[in-house]
C-alpha cells in the first residue's frame, strides 16, 4: 500500500512540474490578445427546409450537405458588389451578415437602412424595403417582408419601401 501511495505522489509531483508556467498577461485576461480567441465559424446557419448548412470563408458563402459533407460555393462578395454597382448602390467592403429566407434566397441590410434580397439561383438582387436611420427596436417578418420599428415613442411599419405610422404619441412618458 505504501508503494502505491508513494508512486501516486511521485506521479503527481512529476506532472505538476510539467505544467505550464506561463502567466496570463493583462491583454490575455481582457481578450485583447487575438492569439487566445476561440475559433469561430462565421455565419454558420442551417438552410430552411433542407439538410444543409452554410458558413462564410474568404468573403464567400459555402453550402455543405449534412449527410455527405460535400461543399458547394453559393456566392461571394464580388457577386453582390457586381449587382450593387449595376443598380447604383454603394459597394460593400465585406460580406454582409445574411439570413436565409429559403434555400435559394437570402436577405441582408446595410447601415443606411436598405434591406435587400439576393436570389442565389438567378444571381439577382432586389431592394425590397427601406427604413430611416433613426429607427430603433427593429423587427423583421420573413413572411410579409415587412419591418416594424420605433422612432421615439411611436410605432411604424415599413412595407414595400413605404413607412406607415401606427401610433402618434406626443407624450414621452408612454413606453
Amino acid at each position: 500500500m505504501k508503494k502505491i501511495l508513494s508512486f501516486a505522489l511521485f506521479l503527481l509531483t512529476v506532472f505538476q512540474g510539467v505544467a505550464q508556467d506561463k502567466l496570463l498577461t493583462y491583454e490575455d485576461a481582457v481578450y485583447l490578445n487575438p492569439k487566445i480567441y476561440p475559433v469561430r465559424v462565421p455565419q454558420l446557419q442551417w438552410i430552411p427546409q433542407s439538410n444543409s448548412y452554410v458558413y462564410q470563408k474568404d468573403n464567400s458563402i459555402y453550402k455543405v450537405t449534412a449527410k455527405g459533407g460535400s461543399e458547394t460555393h453559393l456566392f461571394s462578395l464580388d457577386d453582390i458588389n457586381g449587382l450593387l454597382s449595376v443598380k447604383i448602390f454603394d459597394s460593400l467592403k465585406r460580406l454582409p451578415s445574411v439570413k436565409f429566407l429559403s434555400e435559394n434566397s437570402v436577405y441582408y441590410h446595410n447601415k443606411q437602412g436598405e434591406w435587400f434580397i439576393y436570389n442565389i439561383e438567378n444571381n439577382s438582387l432586389k431592394l425590397f424595403n427601406q427604413i430611416p436611420d433613426s429607427a430603433e427596436n427593429i423587427d423583421f417578418d420573413k413572411k410579409s417582408l415587412n419591418i416594424a420599428y420605433t422612432i421615439g415613442n411611436n410605432l411604424f411599419i415599413a412595407s414595400e419601401g413605404e413607412s406607415i405610422q401606427i401610433t402618434n404619441d406626443k407624450n414621452k412618458g408612454i413606453v
